[in-house]
């Protein structure tokens, strides 16, 4: 999250916390009790704190110790895409390597172009994994014929073979997963977590990877 991202976040928050007395604030609005029908004002419940107390460095600590956690995970986990494992073949294979090529396999004819779309990344850096997969031998470049110039992608016999490994590997890895993040969440929290990445993937795709609020 960049400065400009926080500092907006910093001002919808406070505006929303301070300006609509008669709603609750953003951080303690479940501790505030709901207004009988006719009251003008909701009553706030005994260890409610006031919204006098609510400081803007309240604010940013409860932001920042959000952004830690999601900063956190995403390190976590980019170690984990990038490691090589082996996936039952035999051979040292990373996780975007196995997607990309698992990606090919299911949409034979596929252009980079297609890949660096889907995956939200550079033509670049798409084109340094399939060189890598070409030399594993997992996929080959055709040349269209319509179009020379245009770049179709294909897996190998190696490729559609790894390819049915590793869907095998991440079906057994989820079911894993699943079954010990359901030790200590419940079935609708692990669904409400994977409907926020699905929004904050739509979120970033909407606004940039720089994450800044357009003005109204």
């Amino acid at each position: 999250m960049t400065p400009r991202f926080l500092l907006g976040m910093m001002d919808i928050i406070i505006r929303e916390s301070f300006s609509h007395q008669h709603k609750g604030d953003f951080l303690y609005m479940s501790e505030i009790h709901q207004p009988d029908e006719g009251t003008k004002e909701a009553l706030p419940s005994p260890d409610a704190p006031s919204k006098e107390n609510v400081s803007v460095d309240h604010i940013l600590s409860h932001l920042f110790q959000k952004s830690d956690l999601l900063y956190k995970f995403v390190m976590i986990y980019k170690d984990y895409i990038f490691q090589p494992r082996d996936y039952g073949t035999g051979e040292l294979v990373t996780s975007m390597e196995a997607h990309v090529t698992s990606y090919i396999d299911e949409h034979p004819g596929a252009a980079p172009s297609e890949l660096a779309a889907y995956w939200s990344r550079t033509n670049g850096f798409i084109s340094q994994i399939l060189k890598k997969l070409e030399e594993k031998g997992f996929i080959i470049r055709t040349r269209s014929p319509q179009n020379a110039k245009r770049v179709l992608l294909y897996t190998t016999e190696k490729g559609k073979a790894f390819s049915y490994a590793h869907k095998r590997f991440d079906a057994l890895n989820v079911s894993i997963s699943m079954q010990r993040l359901l030790q200590s969440c419940s079935m609708e929290e692990v669904d409400a977590f994977y409907k926020v990445m699905d929004a904050y993937c739509d979120l970033f795709l909407k606004y940039g990877v720089e994450g800044i609020i357009p003005e109204d």
